[in-house]
């Protein structure tokens, strides 16, 4: 993202280094996107 910091601020956001709202919903929806396919993936495999 060009602006992380473009939009209302987060409550401390010496705490997430100054992202906005936006930014955070964006990199914490990755990070369930990244989860569940490797959740599926391991099923597939049989690993889980």
């Amino acid at each position: 993202m060009p602006n992380p910091g473009v939009g209302p601020a987060l409550p401390m956001p010496e705490m997430f280094g100054g992202m906005g709202w936006a930014a955070l919903l964006a990199t914490t929806s990755l990070g369930h996107i990244i989860g569940i396919l490797t959740i599926v993936l391991l099923d597939t495999y049989g690993i889980v």
